[in-house]
């Protein structure tokens, strides 16, 4: 898990790297845990290269089972079956 963190950090630019990274003792930012659609923090997926998501799905899977893992990935793929039933409103 430690090298595939490397490897994403890694692939991240300096202003990207910035957004990705949350002080550890910020415990208020690590436990802002729901699903409310709103303005986040953080670097969004979507702001992501294809080389940085694949280092953030390597990154997951080093932390999850197969099952956790096929379950998030299936949750993120979702996200646009809904944006297709929104209409494309966000």
């Amino acid at each position: 898990m430690a090298s595939a963190a490397g490897r994403f950090l890694s692939s991240l630019d300096a202003a990207a790297l910035e957004m990705a990274r949350v002080p550890f003792d910020d415990g208020a930012a690590r436990r802002d845990w729901h699903y409310v659609p709103r303005v986040r923090g953080g670097l969004a997926f979507v702001d992501m290269t294809p080389v940085q998501q694949k280092a953030a799905y390597d990154l997951l899977a080093s932390g999850t089972s197969l099952t956790g893992f096929a379950a998030a990935a299936t949750i993120v793929a979702l996200e646009d079956v809904l944006d297709v039933i929104e209409g494309g409103r966000g």
